[in-house]
């Protein structure tokens, strides 16, 4: 059974399929999934709130989610919801993996 895993990185779809040895094969779509268009607005939010926790320059590459205490609450929130209806409506189809959020 092929394992989807929900995990952020930044600048990088939060959705990943994987083989069973738990290779990374590709970032997959939510719609790919079956999920809708509110649910994937949901998904690219998550990731573009993430993403916005990052100072991303020609110079510097650095985290300032420290100074945004209510985003990343914003964010834990979302990471939660989204990933519980992962759970719901793959559980069946994949195995589900939620990677550990570190904000």
């Amino acid at each position: 059974m092929k394992t989807i895993r929900v995990a952020l990185e930044y600048g990088l779809y939060p959705i990943w399929l994987l083989y069973e040895q738990g290779i990374i094969v590709e970032n997959i779509l939510a719609e790919e999934l079956g999920f809708d268009a509110e649910f994937s607005n949901k998904v690219q939010k998550l990731q573009d709130l993430y993403d916005s926790l990052y100072i991303n320059t020609d110079v510097d590459f650095y985290y300032i989610g420290q100074m945004e205490p209510k985003k990343v609450e914003k964010i834990k929130h979302l990471y939660t919801d989204i990933s519980s209806e992962f759970k719901v409506k793959l559980r069946n189809k994949y195995k589900i993996e939620i990677s550990k959020l570190y904000l």
